[in-house]
């Protein structure tokens, strides 16, 4: 079920600290450091989407604060895992890398995906998680449920931002990026299948 909470762990996403040799982006000089920073993009997303009313927390995880930690400022987040305490199955991992756990099928990969996309194109949300190693499946007590991270803002770079600006091209450009995800997913599922029947097992082995 979507939204349980019981024994909730949370964790701390700390970003990695520059290299010496570190090319300071357009963004950057212009915006200033927050406005590139990811935890800072993604706790600004969080914010807007959870003021609008958006219910976020059917696919992603609740967002904490920030803390201090000796590795840095870090963001406090809940950490996602299934029934069997176990970390999601990124969709990357399973079209891409063969880790099929017991009873997820390619059918309820896709059917979840598009549910998902359907999810981000009517809400706005342009965030990393249109990429398919920023979406999993946990298990639950009756099947598996899709999740998703990093709902950091994507910059635009049109000269003109009209996705910034108005909700139904926000809407459109969120739809046509996962269209091509989707469309990604699906040929690499259906080269593992043809892979996998070309060798006589009749398809990747779950786990």
């Amino acid at each position: 079920m979507r939204g349980v909470r019981a024994g909730v762990t949370k964790c701390i996403k700390v970003v990695q600290p520059r290299p010496s040799d570190f090319h300071v982006g357009r963004v950057e000089r212009l915006l200033g450091r927050s406005a590139v920073d990811p935890n800072e993009r993604e706790v600004r997303e969080y914010e807007r989407l959870t003021r609008k009313g958006v219910p976020i927390h059917t696919y992603f995880p609740r967002i904490h604060g920030f803390v201090e930690t000796d590795l840095g400022r870090g963001l406090v987040v809940d950490f996602i895992c299934g029934t069997d305490l176990k970390p999601p199955v990124s969709v990357s991992d399973y079209a891409k890398h063969g880790v099929r756990p017991s009873g997820l099928y390619d059918e309820m990969v896709t059917q979840s995906l598009r549910e998902f996309a359907d999810f981000c194109s009517r809400y706005g949300i342009l965030g990393a998680c249109t990429e398919p190693r920023n979406i999993g499946f946990v298990r639950t007590v009756d099947g598996f449920r899709c999740v998703a991270f990093d709902l950091k803002i994507r910059f635009n770079k049109e000269l003109i931002p009209i996705a910034s600006l108005f909700a139904s091209a926000r809407q459109r450009k969120v739809a046509r990026r996962f269209a091509r995800t989707i469309a990604e997913v699906e040929e690499l599922l259906k080269t593992s299948r043809a892979h996998a029947s070309s060798h006589g097992n009749g398809g990747p082995q779950n786990r």
